[in-house]
């Protein structure tokens, strides 16, 4: 039993001790970046014409305060997606690195 317990103890010493060469999956990191970047150019041009029709609505609203809060809310809920979909780049790029190499 002891020889058992002792030889775990050295595989966790070597295994910690030793450099491991991050796992490289090719069809995970295709697939994400392919998703990320088509995601990106679609969603680019949404945003802009979301943000463009809220703001040309908010200037032509005249003293419509319900109208203004509701477009407000509208650029608000676009700015926070956009922050979302060009920020998954950065969160792919820490995942691929910290999982994929």
């Amino acid at each position: 039993m002891t020889e058992q317990i002792q030889l775990i103890a050295q595989a966790t010493t070597n295994a910690t001790t030793t450099n491991a060469a991050p796992i490289v999956i090719p069809v995970f990191d295709n697939l994400l970046w392919g998703t990320i970047g088509g995601l990106q150019r679609i969603s680019l041009g949404v945003f802009v014409l979301a943000l463009v029709i809220g703001g040309l609505g908010i200037l032509f609203s005249g003293d419509d305060v319900h109208g203004k809060n509701r477009l407000i809310a509208l650029i608000s809920r676009t700015l926070i997606g956009a922050g979302l979909v060009f920020g998954a780049t950065t969160i792919a790029t820490v995942a691929k690195t910290y999982f994929g190499g």
